[in-house]
């Protein structure tokens, strides 16, 4: 390169840099801030979390610690990682609980939703908008409904441990059925 091109280089670099960024203004339909879905999936950890712990012999205040400890770590760095642990941490402690828990629809519903709003979450930034299509389609509101109804009926007296397993076996269909056809 010799100084002619060279000075013509600089020139360009320094004339390219000096201009600001164009302000890129994107129209949504149906939306919400991305912070109003970090702090729903941070709602979603902690209550996935307290309700699979409230049966389960571990002392009350160190599981609110852990549901804090995952709250702030969903808000700080949101993420596949953070939702796979708290519903790992929800099936260890329903897993010691002394016996059957009537809340595991509802812990269910609440695993759900974590796992989804974490993975549009940690997409976004604090200031971005995210479109209501983005966070829940129908078959997210289907598998919820679905869960809704198992969780509801395993509160009713006389519902028995099998008939909630055959639920969920019910459930784990419809939900194989509707993702595999729908891609």
């Amino acid at each position: 390169m010799n100084l002619v091109d060279s000075l013509v280089y600089q020139y360009r670099r320094l004339r390219y840099r000096s201009k600001p960024a164009p302000k890129i203004r994107v129209y949504a339909r149906r939306s919400v801030p991305a912070w109003v879905v970090r702090v729903l999936a941070a709602a979603a950890t902690a209550s996935c979390v307290v309700l699979a712990g409230s049966r389960s012999p571990m002392p009350t205040g160190l599981v609110i610690a852990l549901a804090a400890g995952m709250v702030l770590w969903m808000l700080a760095r949101p993420g596949y990682e953070v939702a796979v642990t708290s519903v790992l941490m929800a099936g260890l402690l329903l897993f010691s609980s002394v016996s059957f828990n009537p809340l595991i629809g509802w812990i269910l519903v609440a695993a759900y939703f974590c796992v989804r709003l974490s993975m549009v979450s940690c997409l976004v930034k604090w200031t971005s908008i995210v479109e209501l299509r983005a966070i829940l389609t129908w078959r997210d509101a289907v598998v919820a409904a679905l869960t809704a109804l198992i969780g509801c009926a395993s509160v009713l007296p006389g519902v028995g441990v099998w008939a909630v397993v055959l639920g969920a076996a019910g459930l784990l269909g419809v939900a194989m059925m509707i993702y595999t056809r729908t891609g």
